[in-house]
């Protein structure tokens, strides 16, 4: 548990995550609930959206009418007032207060920053009990500081080589002509063709990796020829995709594998890597990734915002990189949504964007 011996503050701090448990009353948070789903369809996705979100995501924004006027935007006995002002400022500010929902089979989010400048907290306040199939949150502890984290993912991973181990020398240069003779090709995989990657020799750069030799007829079912270039599995490149697969059953399934492929010349000679590109990074975590079922994931950086019960707040800088998992249960998934600034804040924020947007009917 983030708060069970340090104080939310302390951990806020030292974390830029904490968690309140029971901040609100649930017999509340009930009626606010129920009352959400009994609005109109045209005020959800009308008069109170609140503009666009990632992958599906529903926002509405809270009404001024009962029940929603009895909701303590800091909690029972403002017990949200003494972090936030630790970490904002005494002149701290609500800038939107949402219910976001997130329906049955919405997949994950990328994983993304609301802001890169200081002096914006979120608040994370479920309206249902949360386990790990709800669309949690996931984040990625320690990130909130680290500007370049995004662009970087992938890059700092310790080289190990799969199936036979090589001998320590370095391999012949491949001789190099112009880049635009490689083709793009994409191939379906599932759990049991990943199994099969242990059969593959890769000589690894730092986002990709290049097919040196098969060490069994079964790997020639991955639908790989030696001198390809495995550049991206769904939307992660493959080196981050490895670092983090075999904690997630979920990227071992349904994977989609781009890979580029020389074409072939008359002398034989194969082509150059293609310029590098910068990719967005895809963390489409969306089971456990505990022992337990627990807060703490397999890495040490990762963490599953679950399992939370209604009434508990789970707080987070703005600035820490997270993304919404796939909501893998039955049911739609319902969370109060806050956000609070500093008085300084001075940064691009995508709840005013969205604020600035939204319909000034009411």
């Amino acid at each position: 548990d983030l708060c069970k011996e340090q104080g939310a503050s302390q951990v806020l701090h030292r974390e830029g995550l904490a968690v309140l448990p029971g901040a609100f009353d649930p017999l509340l948070l009930s009626q606010i609930l129920q009352a959400h789903l009994s609005l109109p369809e045209r005020h959800k996705h009308g008069t109170f959206k609140f503009g666009d979100l990632r992958e599906q995501r529903l926002a509405t924004h809270l009404s001024f009418c009962a029940p929603f006027d009895r909701l303590p935007l800091l909690g029972m006995g403002s017990l949200l007032h003494r972090p936030l002002a630790a970490y904002l400022g005494d002149d701290f500010r609500l800038e939107s207060a949402l219910v976001i929902t997130v329906e049955a089979g919405t997949g994950a989010q990328n994983a993304h920053q609301d802001t890169s400048a200081p002096g914006s907290l979120s608040v994370h306040i479920p309206l249902q009990p949360l386990d790990h199939t709800l669309a949690p949150l996931g984040f990625y502890v320690g990130s909130r500081e680290d500007g370049n984290f995004l662009s970087r993912a992938g890059v700092r991973v310790k080289r190990r080589l799969l199936g036979e181990k090589l001998n320590v020398s370095v391999p012949e240069p491949m001789p190099v002509i112009a880049s635009s003779d490689k083709e793009e090709i994409l191939l379906r995989w599932n759990r049991s063709d990943v199994l099969r990657l242990d059969d593959v020799e890769f000589r690894r750069g730092q986002k990709r990796a290049l097919v040196r030799r098969f060490s069994s007829s079964e790997a020639a079912t991955l639908g790989l020829e030696v001198g390809d270039e495995i550049c991206h599995i769904n939307e992660l490149d493959f080196v981050a995709w490895h670092k983090v697969q075999k904690y997630i059953p979920e990227l071992q399934e349904d994977l989609t594998v781009r890979v580029l492929r020389p074409v072939a010349t008359s002398n034989g000679l194969r082509s150059k890597p293609p310029p590098r590109r910068t990719l967005r990074v895809w963390f489409s975590a969306d089971g456990p990734a505990t022992d337990g079922g627990g807060r703490q994931s397999c890495h040490p950086k990762l963490l599953v915002g679950a399992p939370l019960s209604v009434g508990d707040a789970l707080l987070y800088d703005s600035r820490t990189v997270h993304w919404g998992m796939a909501n893998r249960a039955g049911c739609a998934r319902h969370v109060l949504y806050l956000n609070f600034m500093s008085s300084t804040f001075n940064g691009q924020s995508p709840d005013a964007d969205a604020v600035r947007k939204s319909s000034s009917e009411y």
